[in-house]
């Protein structure tokens, strides 16, 4: 038994139009295909004792948790510092539009409103040391 079982949510309808979502309250929910990916889960991971589990802010997170297990939702614990990089300004936009713009300004470089991929990284570090001190194993996490 691992002590983290780490899980990406399941496709989203962003996702099936290559559309950025790094904005929590934006509605974004799975698509058929990532409501039967969670599901699909649900034979292992929702059968399994917790010891904790946790989900990002995003709605696609939550939904994916409950697909895999009702029962486990209202265990669940957010922890916004796993949440999808904040995009700002490409948020709802084609990737490619944010790809290119990387591109040509680094992963230090701060897209209006949102943060850069640097930043993400550390907030993302930040919240995997969070659960390594804090989790009670084994932990389920859905995230991005």
């Amino acid at each position: 038994m691992a002590d983290f079982v780490l899980v990406r949510h399941g496709e989203s309808v962003f996702n099936t139009k290559n559309l950025l979502n790094g904005d929590p309250t934006v509605d974004n929910p799975l698509s058929e295909l990532g409501r039967t990916q969670a599901s699909d889960l649900s034979w292992t991971l929702g059968k399994m004792q917790w010891g904790s589990v946790w989900t990002s802010r995003f709605p696609r997170t939550k939904e994916t948790l409950h697909l895999i297990s009702p029962e486990l939702s209202p265990r669940s614990t957010e922890l916004p510092l796993l949440d999808d990089i904040n995009a700002g300004v490409f948020d709802s936009k084609h990737i490619n539009e944010f790809r290119k713009w990387r591109h040509e300004h680094g992963p230090d470089a701060i897209p209006e409103g949102g943060e850069s991929m640097v930043q993400a990284i550390e907030r993302y570090s930040k919240g995997l040391l969070y659960l390594l001190a804090n989790a009670e194993r084994p932990a389920l996490v859905i995230t991005h």
